[in-house]
């Protein structure tokens, strides 16, 4: 028989996961780090602009209606569960200043996200100083919330738009849903 070819050395192994070969793919940061990053820059979304608001602003959470707070407690993680524990904090306490809020903190899994939302007031000034009145702190809250609510009957409009493809009474609820969010977007009070 013939002698056979010498083998090659074969080729090393590939790495066990994508994030060994390529450290940029390696798993994101979870999503309250990099609401607690953004915070600490003062880039916020509505949702962490409320939060903020409400954890700096004792009095804030009362100038919110009961759909305000419906709306909060139901916003995705991580701001969702903080608004459900603030709710919670304001019925069984009422309005607390920021030491006892950061004392009821501890162990919470959003601790370090409500931590770095205040925290992050104090570092651009606002409200720290006073420099903004408490009309002007109740006209924010009350535009954010019109825009989240704006954002809440556009994703409502687009789940009931899928919907009425086989069910005839979502297009009745569709287009209610429609005339409420064109209200809001006309600075009309819906809620």
């Amino acid at each position: 028989t013939p002698p056979h070819p010498p083998v090659a050395p074969s080729a090393p192994k590939a790495p066990a996961t994508p994030a060994a070969a390529a450290p940029w793919l390696r798993a994101r940061p979870a999503p309250a780090d990099a609401v607690a990053r953004r915070a600490a820059r003062g880039m916020l979304d509505r949702y962490g602009r409320v939060a903020r608001l409400v954890l700096t602003t004792p009095a804030a959470w009362d100038w919110l209606s009961a759909d305000d707070h419906a709306l909060l407690a139901s916003a995705p993680p991580p701001h969702g569960p903080l608004f459900a524990w603030l709710e919670q904090q304001w019925l069984d306490h009422g309005a607390q200043p920021w030491a006892a809020l950061r004392e009821a903190l501890r162990g919470q899994p959003f601790e370090a996200l409500a931590t770095a939302l205040h925290d992050s007031t104090l570092a651009l000034g606002e409200a720290a100083d006073g420099a903004s009145s408490a009309e002007e702190l109740r006209q924010e809250l009350h535009e954010l919330m019109r825009r989240l609510r704006i954002e809440h009957l556009k994703a409502r409009e687009t789940e009931l738009l899928a919907r009425a493809t086989h069910d005839p009474a979502a297009l009745a609820d569709y287009r209610r849903v429609q005339a409420e969010r064109r209200a809001l977007l006309d600075g009309e009070d819906v809620v």
